[in-house]
């Protein structure tokens, strides 16, 4: 299923981080935002 080669784990895992902290980012933005009252339109997409 998956290469032996370390190097494609260490990539997959890091792809696999990014995935879960974006997930984790939009989810505390999307739970905060409306409480300070910010304009989600002001804040920049990333």
């Amino acid at each position: 299923m998956f290469s032996e080669d370390p190097a494609d784990w260490i990539e997959y895992e890091k792809k696999q981080f990014q995935q879960i902290l974006g997930r984790l980012t939009r989810m505390i933005t999307g739970t905060l935002d409306p409480h300070l009252g910010r304009d989600t339109a002001l804040v920049p997409a990333g």
